[in-house]
């Protein structure tokens, strides 16, 4: 068992306790709202710089701050971005998190600010998370849906379409992210000639299903927090790789396998019975429009990673569900169904 894993779970659920004993207004909730917005946007806009700076010529990271290397991608001619993260996938999470926040407080923005700065903040931050090169932009799709389902903000018509091409997305996403197109007799991850090509598991559905052989040999409380669960052999995983290497340990790729094998079923049931406890005090939504568009909000930050984004990577790097879970339970103007006192604090709810 690794202390230092042990140690980051137990600092993820204090950041959960923290959110639920210090954001104890409404007003505070949206503050944190602001902070974040602000900060994806000021990432975001050096990020793009980064892009710029690399199409005029500074294209390697030793010369670009602001780009990254490609990981177990195959080398294209585009740059790859991380913000002030160590991965690709926590980046995209991070800014898929700032475009939904940006959608829940719209309204309020486009009073304050009117619509062209609030249409140019999307557009600077849904522009670095393209080039985040990251499955993880599925889980915006993912959350657009319950955002647009929930929230009611727009007229039927357009809101079907959003979310059906928002279900493309995801699904178009979830396809590449299972399968792999390989040129046949090749062996390389890449589209390569059209006309002669096959589908072979991705080289998450290898680390998955070495994941599981792991669990197996420890059914009750698994391998270990920490340990590196699946031990991969894989042609496919060696020729993306800066530096090859024919086997590799790696994490599961997925939350919850990832418990599984490391702490066992009983990890993966206590996180299931804290997801069901915070969704349970959500209530119903609210029926004014700005606090049914914040409550819409929270509920996509919070689903994208769980239903999307926790199948093809950890909680390493969904960290801040573990904010939001907080703040889910802090918000108390939010799915309140009883009377909220004059002071604007929900004391049933907060307590």
């Amino acid at each position: 068992v690794s202390l230092l894993k042990v140690v980051g779970i137990c600092s993820l659920v204090a950041v959960l306790i923290v959110c639920k004993h210090v954001v104890t207004s409404r007003t505070r909730w949206e503050r944190v709202v602001d902070l974040w917005v602000l900060i994806a946007l000021v990432s975001a806009t050096a990020n793009l710089i980064g892009v710029v700076l690399f199409f005029v010529g500074f294209r390697e990271p030793n010369t670009n701050p602001f780009i990254g290397n490609y990981g177990s991608l195959p080398r294209v001619d585009l740059p790859r971005v991380h913000g002030f993260f160590p991965s690709w996938n926590m980046y995209a999470n991070y800014l898929c998190v700032g475009v939904l926040l940006l959608a829940a407080r719209h309204q309020s923005y486009r009073e304050r600010f009117g619509i062209l700065p609030v249409a140019g903040a999307a557009i600077a931050i849904l522009g670095a998370l393209a080039f985040t090169l990251s499955a993880q932009i599925g889980a915006l799709a993912v959350g657009v849906i319950v955002f647009v389902a929930v929230g009611r903000a727009f007229p039927k018509w357009p809101s079907r379409l959003v979310i059906f091409s928002s279900a493309c997305i995801a699904g178009l996403l979830l396809f590449v992210s299972i399968f792999q197109i390989v040129p046949r007799g090749q062996g390389i991850p890449m589209l390569g000639p059209l006309g002669d090509v096959k589908l072979v598991d991705s080289a998450r559905v290898v680390i998955w299903a070495a994941a599981l052989k792991t669990y197996s040999e420890h059914p009750l409380t698994g391998a270990g927090a920490g340990e590196e669960v699946a031990t991969v052999r894989n042609e496919y995983f060696s020729q993306g790789l800066k530096h090859p290497r024919k086997e590799m340990r790696l994490q599961a790729h997925n939350t919850y396998i990832g418990l599984l094998a490391e702490m066992g079923p009983l990890a993966l049931v206590a996180f299931g019975l804290l997801l069901w406890r915070v969704f349970r005090g959500l209530g119903k939504p609210p029926s004014e429009p700005k606090e049914r568009s914040l409550y819409a909000g929270l509920l996509a930050v919070l689903l994208g990673p769980i239903l999307y984004g926790g199948i093809f990577a950890g909680l390493e790097d969904s960290r801040h569900v573990w904010l939001f879970l907080g703040l889910a339970v802090a918000a108390p103007l939010l799915g309140a169904t009883e009377t909220t006192p004059k002071d604007g604090y929900n004391h049933r709810a907060g307590a």
